[in-house]
C-alpha cells in the first residue's frame, strides 16, 4: 500500500501532462489560415478542372508569405447545352431551367461557406474568382457579401458584365478615357454589356478597388465581338491567356498593403448576418359583411406578438395598419403605429384592446379594399431602402378576384405593385386554408407565406390546384433579320443560328421566361440584341363564394 502512495504523485504528474498535451479543437486564429481563396467554375467543369488549377497556380507562384487556403466550391455548375454553330429552327426550353436554380445554389453556398468560416476565423479575409457561369455567382453574390472581409473578387467572362463606359457614343473607351474602377483586362473598348441583362450597378459601392472585370477579345460571353470561325476561343481560354496570373499579381498587392498597413494595428472585422427587415402587419376589415363575431377574433394572438417582439430586438422595424371598407371613413387605410423596434409588446396591447373593445365599424359598400390597401402600403410605407419589405395581412375572410377597390385597384394591380416594390405578402389566419384560398395567387407571386395562427405553414388540399400558377407548355416563334444571331433561353446561351426565323419549344407557362436574340454581322459585331421576357401566367382566381 505504501508503495502505491509513493507512486501516486509520480502517476498525477503522468496524467496532467498527457491532459496538457492532447490537441484541442479551436477557434481562434491559430488554427486559421490568413486567407482562402474560393473558385467558382463555369458551367460542365467539374472539380479542380483546368481553370481552378490554374487560378491556383498562379496565386502560389507568387510566393506572398501569408497562409493561403484553396476552394474550388462544390455547387452544381450545370451544363445544360451543348453550344451549336448552326442551331436548327426548332429548339426545346425544357433543360433550361436548371441553370437559373444552379447559379442560386452558388450564391446561398457561397454566403453560407464565407459566414461559417467568419464565425470561426474572425480575421481571415477571402480571395474570390469565378469564371463563367461562376463569374455570375461571385458578381450577383457581392451586394450580399460584407465587403470587409473580402480582399479581392474577380470575375472572368461574366455574361452578366456591364461597363457603362462602353455605351458611350464618343468612344470614350477606346480612347481610356472615363474608364470602370473595376476594369481590369478587357481589351476590346466597344465591350458594354454582357449576352445576358447586365448587372447595373456592378460594382457594389463597398468593393472598390476590390473587384476586377476580366472579358478576354473575342469573348462574346462577356460582350465582346464574336469569332465565327471559332465562336467559343475567347471564352474558353483564359486558363491560358495569364488572365489568372494578372489577377494574382493584383492580389499578391492587396496582401503586401494589408500586411504594411496593419503591422502596428490589429483589427478584427466581423461578418454581419443581420439582414434588415421592415414588416407592415395590416388587419383586414376591408370587404362588406364581416360579422362583429369576427371582429372580435381580430387581435394578435400571443405566438405573432411574441414573433414580432423577437424581430424587434433583431434590429426589424413594425407597423400597423388597419383597412376598412365604410365609404364614410376619413380613412379607409389606418396607420395605427408608424414602424418602429422599440416597445413592440405595448404597442400591440394598446392595438388588440383598440380593435376589439372600442373601435366602430360601419359597412356601407360592397367593395373590397385590400387591394388598395396593399397597392398603397407597398409605394408609400416608409420602407427602409436595403430592407427586405413584408406585409402580414391577418384576415378571417376570402378576398374575391374580381372584386375592385373603391379607386379601381384591383388584384392584377396590387400584385404587379408588390413584385415591383419587392414587397412580400403573407397571410395570416386562424381560419387557415378557408381565409387565404384566393390570397394564394398573391402570396406566391410575392414571394411570402400562407400561414396558420400558431404560424404554420397553410397546406393547400388537392382540390384547391386549379387555382395555382398555370403549369402549360407553349412554344413561341422568333424572326431573325441578321447574318448570325445568338440564342439564349432562360440565361442559357445555345448557340448560333444562320435562319430567318427559329421557334423555342417547352416553355414552361408557370415560370418566368426570357429569350435573348444577339444579332452579328459577317464579321462578328454585334448589330442587334432584343430581349423578351414572359411573366409566369397566372390563373383567374374564382369567386370567393365558393369558399365557405
Amino acid at each position: 500500500m505504501k508503495s502505491l502512495f509513493r507512486l501516486l504523485p509520480f502517476c498525477l504528474l503522468f496524467l496532467m501532462s498527457v491532459i496538457v498535451s492532447v490537441p484541442v479543437n479551436s477557434t481562434g486564429d491559430g488554427d486559421c489560415s490568413d486567407f482562402e481563396a474560393i473558385f467558382l467554375r463555369g458551367s460542365g467543369q467539374k472539380i479542380e478542372d483546368s481553370d481552378f488549377k490554374a487560378f491556383q497556380k498562379a496565386l502560389e507562384e507568387q510566393n506572398v508569405s501569408s497562409k493561403i487556403e484553396f476552394l474550388d466550391l462544390d455547387y452544381p455548375a450545370v451544363s445544360v447545352s451543348n453550344f451549336s454553330m448552326a442551331l436548327s429552327t426548332y429548339l426545346s426550353a425544357g433543360e433550361s431551367y436548371k441553370f437559373k436554380s444552379s447559379v442560386e445554389n452558388g450564391i446561398e453556398k457561397l454566403k453560407n461557406h464565407i459566414k461559417i468560416e467568419s464565425k470561426k476565423c474572425p480575421e481571415k479575409k477571402f480571395i474570390l474568382a469565378g469564371y463563367s457561369q461562376g463569374a455570375m455567382v461571385v458578381s450577383k453574390s457581392l451586394p450580399s457579401l460584407n465587403a470587409e472581409k473580402i480582399l479581392y473578387a474577380g470575375t472572368f467572362g461574366d455574361p452578366k458584365l456591364y461597363l457603362p463606359e462602353g455605351k458611350d457614343s464618343k468612344n470614350t473607351a477606346c480612347k481610356n478615357i472615363g474608364l470602370s474602377n473595376y476594369r481590369v483586362y478587357v481589351p476590346d473598348c466597344d465591350v458594354d454589356e454582357g449576352v445576358l441583362t447586365a448587372l447595373n450597378p456592378y460594382q457594389e459601392a463597398g468593393f472598390r478597388d476590390k473587384l476586377g472585370a476580366f472579358c478576354n477579345m473575342n469573348d462574346f460571353m462577356c460582350g465582346s465581338n464574336l469569332n465565327l470561325l471559332n465562336p467559343l476561343k475567347g471564352h474558353l481560354s483564359y486558363d491560358s491567356v495569364n488572365g489568372y496570373q494578372k489577377f494574382a499579381e493584383i492580389v499578391a498587392d492587396k496582401i503586401k498593403e494589408r500586411k504594411n498597413s496593419s503591422s502596428s494595428v490589429k483589427t478584427t472585422a466581423t461578418y454581419s448576418e443581420k439582414k434588415l427587415k421592415d414588416v407592415a402587419v395590416l388587419f383586414d376589415f376591408a370587404q362588406f359583411g364581416v360579422s362583429v363575431a369576427d371582429l372580435k377574433q381580430y387581435s394578435i394572438s400571443s405566438e405573432l406578438k411574441q414573433k414580432l417582439v423577437e424581430l424587434g430586438r433583431s434590429g426589424a422595424r413594425v407597423a400597423f395598419y388597419n383597412v376598412y371598407s365604410v365609404t364614410n371613413r376619413a380613412e379607409l387605410l389606418e396607420l395605427v403605429a408608424d414602424f418602429t423596434a422599440d416597445d413592440i409588446d405595448k404597442v400591440i396591447d394598446k392595438m388588440n384592446y383598440l380593435n376589439r373593445d372600442f373601435r366602430k365599424y360601419n359597412f356601407a359598400t360592397a367593395s373590397d379594399n385590400i387591394y388598395y390597401a396593399l397597392s398603397k402600403i407597398s409605394n408609400e410605407a416608409r420602407w427602409r431602402g436595403n430592407a427586405e419589405k413584408n406585409i402580414y395581412l391577418i384576415t378571417n375572410v376570402c378576398h374575391d378576384a374580381d372584386k375592385t377597390s373603391f379607386d379601381g385597384t384591383n388584384y392584377e394591380k396590387a400584385l404587379n405593385e408588390m413584385r415591383e416594390k419587392k414587397v412580400r405578402l403573407s397571410v395570416i389566419s386562424e381560419k387557415g386554408e378557408e381565409a387565404t384560398f384566393v390570397s394564394k395567387t398573391l402570396i406566391q407571386g410575392t414571394g411570402g407565406m400562407p400561414v396558420g395562427k400558431d404560424l404554420s405553414k397553410v397546406r393547400y388540399s388537392k382540390n384547391n390546384s386549379s387555382y395555382d400558377i398555370a403549369s402549360k407548355i407553349f412554344s413561341k416563334k422568333f424572326e431573325l433579320s441578321d447574318d448570325v444571331t445568338l440564342v439564349i433561353v432562360n440565361d442559357v446561351v445555345y448557340g448560333i443560328s444562320r435562319d430567318k426565323e427559329i421557334t423555342i419549344l417547352g416553355l414552361d407557362e408557370s415560370l418566368d421566361n426570357s429569350v435573348v436574340l444577339i444579332g452579328y454581322n459577317a464579321v462578328g459585331q454585334r448589330t442587334s440584341k432584343r430581349v423578351y421576357n414572359f411573366a409566369p401566367n397566372l390563373v383567374k382566381v374564382p369567386d370567393c363564394s365558393n369558399a365557405s
